[in-house]
């Protein structure tokens, strides 16, 4: 696969809101690793039934949580992920979540990868 094919196939940028409260206990963002995606990395071989971040707000312990997941589309430099480039993308995901979360009540935030 090219890199340019690489770069289309990939899943959505930018924070995703998976379920919503006005009250939540924790804020909880599942960020894939580098060439990863937002969406196929917490699937099992690309089975959309399979993402298993959805099935949180069913569950009764955790139906309180607001659940997130951060995409990103690190350059590639040579057919490899330029990670000079973190950085950034951690200030644009702290900026989503202060967007996403502004006149929100959580007082927790967990980011997970």
């Amino acid at each position: 696969m090219s890199s340019e094919d690489f770069e289309t196939s990939r899943g959505q940028a930018g924070l995703r809101t998976l379920n919503d409260f006005d009250d939540p206990y924790v804020e909880t963002v599942l960020v894939h690793g580098l060439l990863g995606d937002s969406n196929l990395t917490w699937t099992v071989e690309a089975d959309n039934e399979t993402f298993w971040p959805a099935w949180l707000a069913d569950d009764i312990e955790l139906c309180k949580m607001r659940t997130h997941t951060y995409g990103y589309h690190e350059p590639l430099i040579g057919g490899k992920a330029a990670v000079s480039k973190l950085r950034d993308i951690g200030i644009a995901l702290c900026a989503a979540l202060e967007a996403n979360t502004q006149n929100k009540t959580s007082s927790h935030v967990s980011v997970l990868q």
